[in-house]
């Protein structure tokens, strides 16, 4: 069967109808995930560097600019020592999270085998990725944020992401379509969002 290409629009049009309930944090009880929901990942205000990482990266198209500026301010919010990279699509995203936080270390980790400890870890979810993902969050620390690109790639990626977000140490996941996002904070209860983004 052959795969049916849909127009960047029309996709983001048909995702925003179906978690159209989802928008802005509605629904979050609780204040600091309302706020992680309505200032981090729902923020829509120009940011200091937006203007000139659009400058320097032409060349990316709408969907990919989205979730960079996504990463730009979750590294932003987190302020991370440290960050490792697992076969993302594009440089940009490396580019955008050195944006959001000028301290960070980037690693780019191409060995699934050994994967240094970091505060912001960022992977594109697949087959080689899949034992790494699971090695990372067994041994994260508390504070430690996984970003996941692609869990709604395809129906394995979906299960998988299922999987994930049901293991005790994915504490609050959040699903924005485009990735999944992990915090692992040890004194909080469980908690999934599905988040209109």
């Amino acid at each position: 069967m052959k795969a049916i290409h849909v127009p960047y629009r029309v996709r983001r049009t048909l995702v925003w109808m179906r978690r159209w309930r989802r928008t802005r944090g509605f629904g979050v009880h609780s204040p600091t995930d309302y706020h992680f929901i309505r200032y981090v990942i729902n923020q829509h205000w120009p940011y200091y560097a937006y203007d000139t990482l659009k400058n320097e990266r032409p060349d990316i198209d709408k969907k990919t600019r989205k979730v960079c500026k996504l990463y730009f301010r979750l590294a932003n919010w987190l302020q991370p020592a440290e960050t490792v990279l697992c076969q993302m699509p594009s440089t940009a995203y490396a580019q955008y999270i050195q944006a959001g936080c000028n301290q960070t270390h980037i690693t780019d980790v191409d060995d699934t085998d050994n994967t240094p400890q970091a505060q912001l870890c960022a992977m594109t979810l697949n087959e080689e990725t899949m034992p790494l993902i699971q090695q990372t969050l067994q041994q994260a620390d508390d504070g430690t944020m996984i970003v996941i690109n692609g869990i709604h790639r395809s129906r394995k990626n979906k299960k998988y992401w299922r999987q994930l977000r049901k293991q005790h140490n994915a504490t609050l996941t959040f699903d924005v379509y485009y990735c999944g996002i992990i915090l692992i904070r040890h004194k909080r209860t469980k908690q999934h969002y599905i988040v209109n983004y």
